[in-house]
This record gives C-alpha cells, sequence and structure tokens, in this order.
C-alpha cells in the first residue's frame, strides 16, 4: 500500500492525473482494510485536475468529507475542501473555518516537535535546538498567546461576515 501510495503521488506531481486515478481504484478495489483517508485527498485532487469529462467535479467534495469523517483532523483534507469551497463553490464563509482548522493543527504539531527538539540534550543535536529557537516558526508556535489571539482573530473575522 505504501509504496503505491508513492507512485500515486509521483504520477500527480508529474500531472498524470488519469493514471494517478486508475492506481487509485486498483488500489480501493484491492484493501479490504478501511480506507486511508490520503488517497480519498489524492482521489479528489486528482478529479480536480484531471482533463477527462467522465468525472464529476462535485465527487471532489465528497471524497474531501469523506476523508474528514475517518480523520477530522486531516490537514490536506481540510485544505483541500476549503479551496473547493473557496474555487468551485466560490464560498469563502465555508472555506474560512476549514483553514482556521488546518492552521491551528499545524500550530499543535509544530508546538510538539520543537517539544521533542528541546528534549534533546546531547551537545551534538544542541546546534539543531538553537537553530530551531532562532525561526519563526519556533517563535510563533512557542507563544502560548498566539492560539489565544488566533481564536480571538477567527472569531472577529467571523463576526465582520
Amino acid at each position: 500500500m505504501e509504496n503505491s501510495l508513492e507512485a500515486v503521488k509521483n504520477f500527480c506531481k508529474e500531472k498524470k492525473y488519469d493514471k494517478a486515478l486508475e492506481l487509485i481504484y486498483k488500489i480501493k478495489k484491492d484493501i479490504s482494510e478501511s480506507i486511508n483517508p490520503e488517497i480519498l485527498v489524492l482521489e479528489g485532487i486528482c478529479i480536480q485536475l484531471s482533463d477527462n469529462i467522465k468525472y464529476e467535479i462535485e465527487t471532489a467534495k465528497n471524497l474531501f468529507l469523506e476523508a474528514l469523517k475517518i480523520d477530522d483532523k486531516n490537514e490536506n483534507a481540510l485544505i483541500e475542501l476549503a479551496y473547493y469551497y473557496m474555487n468551485v463553490d466560490d464560498n469563502a464563509d465555508e472555506a474560512l473555518p476549514l483553514l482556521y482548522s488546518a492552521l491551528k493543527i499545524n500550530l499543535e504539531r509544530k508546538t510538539e516537535i520543537i517539544s521533542a527538539l528541546e528534549e534533546l540534550k546531547s551537545e551534538k543535536e544542541l546546534h539543531i535546538v538553537e537553530f530551531v529557537k532562532d525561526s519563526p516558526i519556533y517563535k510563533l508556535s512557542s507563544n502560548k498567546i498566539v492560539s489565544e489571539e488566533l481564536d480571538k482573530a477567527f472569531a472577529d473575522l467571523t463576526k465582520k461576515r
């Protein structure tokens, strides 16, 4: 499955969306366990980008929603569904909370990574910790007020709509 997923990603990078979709359909047919939400997201992306008219664009939206039913914190599904709402449905009101959720998840994840880096004790890795501490991402995610400010900014933004 892992190699197949990489092959799908490679087809996407090469803009061979129909080939990617063929492989996705084969993967979905061959697996018996629950589907990986990343496959659903990639399928939705390929459907949107394919020149083949046999695909209905609405299918992409449904795939992103299905991926979010499996994993409601899937950043790629949140972002792609937001793009769908912005570009296909022309609905910024639907897109905004999805992008907000993706941003919060990403920020939490970066904070977790930085915390793990800070736990490194050996001098060999110390330069990595110092490098990370100087990065803007560290400054943003290590600031405990950021999450509260993000919540407030989102609330303010949604009130204006």
